[in-house]
């Protein structure tokens, strides 16, 4: 309830004034021309056009008497805005919406504060005005999985590691390249068109999204990397492309068309995909659903030891429950490494380079410049696509390739260099750099 003042006025609706404009600019039209804008013969119909009015609304001014007259119009006091305190009332109505399963809505939010705040007093577009003020957005991105992961404990740690060699390669002048994968459906086109809801103006699309191309690729501020675009045909019946992806297809990229056509000192930025995160052999941890002999086998073939430091043998497992081996198993679980450090690693021995790898903390597409180069791509395909043919998609897939050449590189790093910095500042600020000495001990646990 806003407060009001009273007093004796007349009320002029915006109407009226514009009615009163219409009619002063048509007589002056006349003053000029010296002579009469409407023929006098019909006077309803000179009425109408001196006031600008359809012939309807003209109708209904006439007929109806609802023209108010003199009397008291209610002011609102403009200075009068909403409390801090009242502000502080919104959030937790709107989380009761989520706990009950409502949708919030203005209109459930607003019935919502009212029952748990009989005491408030303000009406639609202050709450509207408010819920803007303090952070709230009315979009389909709603907070998920992804965005809790982002800022889940462990990850951010990852990512303060990872923005801190970011900063250090760049300073030791390493060049970073960006590799990453994706893919393109046969019959994809724009998400919104203009149309008239008629099937003249649209588009007669193939129904599903069809075949798929599968795409990897790397590139830096030079350009792509040269050799390092590949594309195939993926299998339409798996839903997610990264089925297309496997640890030997990744690793034969990497040896074939990726390591031998970067600098000998370059940095390598990758994503946590399971295939990027594919673990050595003797890193693997026992799985809970292995025999009890195979779990002793395991244990056995790593020499674990019990309490007393005295290694176990298969005689002494075989008189445990499998529950208690497994616990044992998962005790002496062993810190994980990933494949592709061995990989580069050997690389560097046998070709005198000392090319690093920075693994990228999950859900942080922003920060891997590669990422927008895909959205150019398959926005240019999405519009270009008129035969939702699998040859003209790889035409067109390849020649944009051919397109996007260092000037757009360099703008994607820029953009994604910007998201580094704020990070930095950003977790300097709340965790005060702390996380960096600890990361460690738990590089490999989290994988996308």
């Amino acid at each position: 309830m806003v407060a009001k003042n009273k007093k004796k006025t007349h009320i002029y609706r915006t109407c009226c004034q514009t009615i009163v404009k219409n009619v002063q600019r048509v007589c002056n039209e006349e003053k000029l021309a010296n002579a009469r804008m409407f023929s006098l013969t019909r006077a309803s119909d000179r009425a109408r056009n001196y006031c600008g009015l359809s012939s309807s609304t003209m109708h209904n001014l006439l007929t109806n008497d609802f023209v108010l007259a003199e009397g008291e119009m209610d002011i609102r006091d403009s200075r009068r805005k909403i409390t801090e305190e009242d502000e502080a009332l919104i959030r937790p109505s709107l989380v009761n919406l989520i706990l009950a399963k409502v949708n919030p809505t203005l209109n459930s939010l607003l019935s919502q504060i009212k029952i748990d705040n009989p005491t408030w007093e303000w009406g639609r577009t202050t709450l509207y005005e408010a819920l803007k003020r303090i952070g709230f957005k009315f979009n389909n991105k709603a907070y998920g999985y992804y965005d809790k992961l982002r800022e889940d404990e462990d990850n951010v740690a990852l990512r303060v590691k990872y923005i801190a060699n970011y900063f250090k390669y760049i300073d030791e002048g390493r060049y970073m390249v960006y590799m990453d994968e994706s893919w393109i459906n046969k019959n994809a086109r724009p998400g919104k068109v203009w149309h008239d809801g008629t099937s003249e103006t649209v588009f007669d699309v193939p129904h599903g999204k069809g075949a798929r191309w599968i795409l990897i690729g790397a590139g830096g501020k030079n350009g792509w990397v040269e050799n390092s675009f590949r594309m195939w045909k993926g299998n339409v019946k798996s839903e997610d492309y990264h089925h297309e992806m496997n640890t030997e297809i990744f690793e034969d990229w990497n040896l074939k068309y990726l390591l031998p056509n970067i600098p000998p000192n370059s940095v390598i930025v990758m994503d946590r995909a399971s295939y990027h995160c594919a673990l050595t052999d003797d890193s693997k941890p026992a799985v809970n659903v292995w025999t009890k002999q195979q779990l002793i086998d395991w244990l056995i073939s790593r020499g674990i030891k019990d309490e007393q430091g005295v290694v176990y043998t298969n005689e002494v497992l075989l008189g445990f429950s499998k529950a208690y081996i497994w616990s044992i198993c998962h005790t002496n679980r062993p810190a994980k490494k990933f494949k592709i450090f061995d990989i580069i690693n050997e690389y560097n021995r046998n070709n005198n380079t000392d090319i690093k790898i920075n693994m990228l903390p999950v859900a942080h597409p922003v920060l891997n410049p590669i990422e927008l180069l895909w959205n150019w791509i398959k926005t240019h395909v999405r519009n270009n696509n008129t035969t939702f043919s699998m040859v003209d998609i790889e035409t067109l897939t390849r020649a944009r390739v051919q397109e996007l050449d260092s000037t757009w590189w360099i703008k994607a790093c820029d953009h994604s260099h910007k998201f580094a910095e704020n990070y930095q500042v950003a977790d300097n600020i709340v965790f005060n750099g702390e996380l960096i000495a600890n990361v460690g001990e738990m590089e490999e646990e989290i994988v996308d």
